[in-house]
């Protein structure tokens, strides 16, 4: 039986890693469709991490808090995603927002969960399973396109060979850091409420340091100043802050190698 040539869109405008956890969903489509072309669209954060990722054709950054805020960048995502001619659109993204693009772009079949604020703006419901892990609510999409077995995987970032030169430029320049025996440590969240105590991670980095690891702190701008305080407060030469100095495919790449 011939593949159907579908044209999918991913909408998931949410924070990183909720777009991580989208990815099996993503790179399972790619199997199971192998000639249809798959288009995500991210917020500009996220956008970054899908580059190089085979399964991804191109990836759409939707600024919803930027230069695309407001009424007027709705609109202008789903005249764009119109033009298109999108087959099927998947949205992980439970937001009236989300529902109501898709829905303005005219695409046939709208996949979304039980719990969108816009499922009346869906042709297809999934139910939003409480008790499973994301990946697997995720990877769900697939029942309405008539798959009944979900193989769980996990998300897989692809770095490209510039992204690894930066990553082992970084550890070269430390000469202390041994790579073999590293552990990454990002204390930072764009939620306070969800980080665990300063205080708690400078002790943990001092009994990994102690116990001869040597353990690498990670994250964005925002988070510079926080991995400076533990790095400072731990005094140890085997803790490196590379706060902000890695893009979020170099801390990846970095992730990696520990």
């Amino acid at each position: 039986m011939k593949e159907p040539l579908e044209r999918f869109v991913v909408l998931h405008t949410a924070f990183i890693g909720d777009v991580i956890l989208t990815l099996p969903l993503v790179q399972q489509l790619r199997v199971r469709f192998p000639q249809s072309r798959i288009t995500f669209v991210a917020i500009p954060a996220a956008a970054a991490l899908l580059a190089n990722h085979p399964a991804i054709d191109e990836v759409i950054v939707y600024d919803k808090k930027g230069d695309d805020a407001g009424v007027v960048g709705i609109f202008a995502l789903a005249a764009r995603l119109r033009k298109s001619c999108f087959t099927i659109a998947i949205v992980p993204h439970r937001s009236f927002r989300s529902a109501l693009i898709v829905w303005l772009a005219r695409i046939p079949r709208r996949i979304g969960f039980s719990r969108s604020a816009g499922k009346i703006m869906l042709t297809d419901i999934v139910q939003y399973e409480e008790q499973s892990h994301e990946i697997q609510r995720n990877l769900s999409f697939l029942r309405p396109l008539g798959f009944k077995e979900l193989k769980t995987e996990l998300p897989r970032l692809y770095p490209n060979h510039p992204d690894q030169e930066a990553v082992g430029e970084l550890l070269r320049s430390d000469r202390t850091v041994n790579a073999e025996n590293m552990i990454a440590i990002a204390p930072g969240s764009v939620w306070n409420t969800k980080r665990w105590l300063k205080e708690r991670f400078l002790e943990l980095c001092s009994a990994l340091a102690s116990e001869g690891y040597h353990v690498v702190l990670i994250g964005g701008k925002g988070d510079e100043t926080l991995c400076s305080e533990i790095a400072a407060g731990v005094m140890h030469p085997r803790v490196l802050n590379a706060a902000g100095k890695l893009t979020l495919l170099q801390s990846a790449e970095l992730i990696r190698r520990c």
